[in-house]
């Protein structure tokens, strides 16, 4: 065996040791990168149902999700506080129903209240 041929097998050699260790750290690597972002993409933004807050209506969403059991939906208005924090909170479908887009809503101890555009001052808490 002349020295050109055994070094083309140790470099053959140490590739498949290189490329199996390498396949395996690529394939983690991959595989956290995908789980970090469904993660990042299915959590809601900022934090869910604040105790007081007021604040506008920007958007509002309907979510759907399947189980062995059937179907459940849930409304919720994405809000904006003055600060800029947006956050979703899910409402009734009644509520859902009567919101739009551009309203203020508060809530408070009392309860949550649905407030015309003419009325943000009134939203401070």
């Amino acid at each position: 065996m002349t020295i050109r041929e055994r070094t083309s097998v140790d470099l053959e050699r140490l590739a498949s040791h290189l490329l199996d260790g390498c396949g395996l750290t690529v394939i983690f690597v991959i595989t956290f990168a995908a789980a970090a972002m469904l993660v990042y993409r299915t959590s809601p933004p900022g934090v869910r149902d604040p105790r007081e807050f007021a604040g506008e209506i920007v958007d509002k969403r309907i979510s759907v999700y399947e189980s062995q059991e059937g179907s459940s939906f849930v409304n919720d208005l994405v809000i904006e506080e003055k600060n800029g924090r947006r956050f979703r909170f899910s409402v009734t479908e009644e509520m859902y129903g009567r919101a739009r887009i551009g309203m203020w809503i508060r809530r408070n101890k009392k309860g949550i209240e649905l407030l015309t555009n003419l009325e943000p001052n009134a939203a401070s808490p």
